[in-house]
C-alpha cells in the first residue's frame, strides 16, 4: 500500500499538468494501481490514461486519453481531436470539448461560426467574439486591422475611407485605394480621384469653359489655354505678349507658347513681349524713338543698346547740346551724361558746352 500511493499520486500529477513519463515500471501505471496485474506482470483492468501495452509501459500520443498502439488514440483528452489528438478544439467549443473526428462542437455563444467554432461571426473579434469591428469592416482581427473591407468599396487598414467615385463599380484595392478595375470616362490617377483636362464636378462631367484647361467650377478656372486670362479665362492676353516661335534655332516654339502667357488673374506678360519696341506690364508702353534699334527694358523701358545719333540719358530723351563740336558719322556727345567727344565750338566751354565763354 505504501507503494501504490505515491505511484498513484505521480500518474495523476502527470495527467493533470499534461505531463507524462517517457514509459512506466511494470505494473506501475495500471488502473487502479499496481496491485490489479498478475504474476506475469501484466495489467488486469487495463492501463492507466496516456499508457498502453499488456503492462502499462508504453506511452501514448500527446494529448491521447487512450490508446492500442503508438500511433493512434482511441480517445482524445479534452480540448483535442483527429486519430491523433494533434489539433485543439475551436476557442468556441462548450467545455473546450469537440468530436474526436471532425472537431465540430456546440459553441459557447451565438458569436461564433456554428461547427467547429473556431471563427468569430463577420463583424466580431476577440478572445470570446465579444468585440465588434469598425463598422466598413467584413472581418477583423482588432479594432484598428480589418482583414476585408464591406463590397470591397472602402480601402485603409480599418476601412476608414470609400474608394473613388472614379473606379468602376467604386471598388479599389483594401492597401492603397488604387482602383481594381479602370476609372470611368473623365477621371485619372492611380485611385481615379482627378478630374480630366477641360472637366469638372463630383463625377468629372461638366465641362470648363472654353479656353479653361482646368478648373473647380464653371467661374473658377485654375488654368488657362495659350493667351487667355481671368477667372473664366475670357479674356485674351495683351496683344504684345511674346507667344511667338523662336526663329533663332529654327526648331522649338518657345516655351511660353506652351504654358499663358499672360497671367491668369491680372492678365499681365508673364515672359516679356513679342516686340522688342515695347515695354510694361501688359507690353502697352513704346519704347522712345531715341532708343538704339528703339529696344528698350521690358519693365523699367530704358533703353538697352544707347542711344540714336545726338541723344543720351537712360531714356535717350535729352539732346546732345547744339554747342558740341560734330564729326560725320560719329556721335558727338557721351550717350549717358551727355558730354561733348570732340570738345565745344567756338564761344562755348564746360563738359556739355553749354556754358557761354567770357567776352572780356
Amino acid at each position: 500500500m505504501t507503494t501504490l500511493i505515491p505511484m498513484l499520486l505521480l500518474s495523476l500529477i502527470c495527467i493533470q499538468f499534461g505531463l507524462s513519463l517517457q514509459a512506466c515500471q511494470e505494473c506501475a501505471c495500471c488502473s487502479n494501481g499496481q496491485h490489479f496485474c498478475d504474476s506475469r506482470k501484466i495489467c488486469i483492468d487495463g492501463c492507466q490514461a496516456g499508457y498502453y501495452g499488456a503492462k502499462c509501459t508504453e506511452q501514448c500520443l500527446e494529448n491521447c486519453e487512450s490508446c492500442v498502439d503508438g500511433y493512434e488514440c482511441t480517445e482524445c483528452r479534452p480540448g483535442y481531436y483527429t486519430n491523433k489528438c494533434n489539433l485543439p478544439c475551436g476557442k468556441g467549443c462548450l467545455n473546450s470539448t469537440c468530436s474526436k473526428l471532425s472537431g465540430e462542437c456546440t459553441c459557447k455563444s451565438a458569436d461564433f461560426v456554428k461547427g467547429k467554432c473556431d471563427f468569430c461571426l463577420g463583424h466580431k473579434y476577440g478572445n470570446e467574439c465579444e468585440k465588434t469591428c469598425p463598422s466598413n469592416c467584413g472581418s477583423c482581427i482588432s479594432d484598428t486591422h480589418c482583414v476585408w473591407c464591406v463590397d470591397t468599396a472602402y480601402y485603409g487598414s480599418y476601412c476608414q475611407y470609400r474608394c473613388s467615385v472614379g473606379c468602376v463599380d467604386k471598388i479599389c484595392n483594401k492597401g492603397t485605394g488604387h482602383c481594381t478595375k479602370r476609372c470611368k470616362h473623365g477621371f485619372v490617377g492611380d485611385k481615379c480621384d482627378i478630374c480630366s483636362f477641360g472637366l469638372y464636378g463630383p463625377n468629372c462631367d461638366l465641362n470648363c469653359t472654353e479656353n479653361c484647361i482646368e478648373c473647380f467650377s464653371a467661374t473658377n478656372c485654375t488654368k488657362c489655354k495659350s493667351g487667355f486670362y481671368g477667372d473664366t479665362c475670357a479674356n485674351a492676353c495683351p496683344a504684345g505678349c511674346d507667344k511667338t516661335c523662336s526663329f533663332s534655332t529654327g526648331q522649338h516654339c518657345n516655351w511660353t507658347e506652351q504654358y499663358r502667357v499672360c497671367e491668369r488673374d491680372t492678365g499681365s506678360c508673364l515672359h516679356g513681349c513679342n516686340l522688342v519696341t515695347k515695354y510694361g506690364d501688359f507690353c502697352e508702353k513704346q519704347c522712345s524713338n531715341t532708343c538704339y534699334n528703339q529696344s528698350c527694358d521690358l519693365e523699367t523701358g530704358q533703353c538697352l543698346e544707347g542711344c540714336e545719333m545726338d541723344f543720351y540719358g537712360l531714356f535717350c530723351n535729352n539732346s546732345c547740346s547744339t554747342s558740341c563740336i560734330s564729326q560725320t558719322g560719329k556721335l558727338i556727345c557721351d550717350g549717358m551724361k551727355g558730354h561733348c567727344l570732340f570738345g565745344c565750338k567756338d564761344g562755348f566751354h564746360g563738359k556739355r558746352c553749354d556754358n557761354i565763354c567770357s567776352r572780356l
